[in-house]
């Protein structure tokens, strides 16, 4: 007879115990807040290695317009020291060129009398 009328209840095979059930959340959850938590952490690191890459960035290219600047400064400090730039610089100043240098033949020895 498949249905008895004082039959008592047993738990089935297949059906966990509450406890069993218990765990099993606990350890989903767990699981969940792990690998929620292993996301963030990702994140936060993907983050500060893209921000340094733009600071790098910046970095690169403020030490490429400075080597632009050492370079033209360079040009312009060449430029001054050449003969021609001071010519140019001693004429805005007033100087005149000389025209005919008379040299003094010294006497050898004694160059001072005491």
């Amino acid at each position: 007879m498949p249905y008895a009328l004082n039959a008592t209840r047993t738990e089935s095979p297949v059906s966990p115990s509450l406890a069993e059930t218990r765990w099993l959340v606990a350890a989903n959850l767990l699981a969940l807040f792990a690998a929620g938590g292993l996301i963030v952490w990702y994140l936060m690191l993907n983050n500060a290695a893209t921000a340094r890459g733009f600071a790098i960035r910046a970095l690169e290219r403020q030490v490429a317009e400075l080597n632009e600047q050492r370079k033209t400064l360079d040009i312009q400090a060449a430029t001054a020291a050449s003969l021609k730039g001071v010519e140019g610089r001693m004429q805005a100043m007033g100087f005149v060129p000389v025209e005919g240098v008379d040299y003094i033949e010294g006497v050898a020895g004694a160059v001072a009398v005491r």
